[in-house]
């Protein structure tokens, strides 16, 4: 299943339109979301190391969109494209950038979506945390509602 968005998301230039459409939908009130969560530029250079479970090899190295205590977001260039989908539970080895927030951890995650359209330069991913462990949990939960901000992409 692949989700139609008509807006393209060119990091090489910063251009973050996908990003703010998903903050206008949040402060335009049709957040059907339950966590809140915080934002990344493409400055914040936030990135994420994968692997499938039971292969501790990277896999492949994305750019964190978005965290919230349920899950994340993250892209990846087309070019370098994996043969990913809905259902596929990865292990999120490390978390590092120009943030705060960062992981060491092995934290496994569900591919819940996927945004795949020809027009844009990366596939987007949403993820679901599986069996996040109790002190990760409660680290995200202080970073998120500290109201971090990078200043360049609001906290929602």
């Amino acid at each position: 299943m692949k989700m139609r968005h008509d807006t393209a998301i060119d990091y090489s230039t910063g251009d973050l339109a996908y990003m703010e459409n998903e903050i206008n939908m949040n402060l335009e009130g049709k957040e059907r979301r339950g966590c809140k969560r915080v934002f990344y530029s493409a400055e914040d250079q936030m990135t994420g190391l994968f692997f499938f479970p039971g292969n501790n090899q990277v896999l492949l190295e994305a750019q964190i969109i978005n965290v919230s205590l349920s899950g994340l977001h993250f892209t990846i260039n087309r070019n370098k494209m994996m043969p990913l989908k809905m259902g596929d539970r990865l292990i999120l080895k490390k978390l590092f950038g120009n943030s705060p927030l960062r992981t060491d951890s092995d934290v496994e995650i569900e591919i819940k979506w996927v945004l795949d359209h020809k027009s844009m330069k990366h596939v987007g991913f949403g993820c679901e945390f599986q069996n996040l462990p109790d002190m990760i949990r409660s680290e995200l939960s202080s970073f998120i509602e500290s109201g971090w901000d990078s200043g360049n992409a609001p906290t929602q």
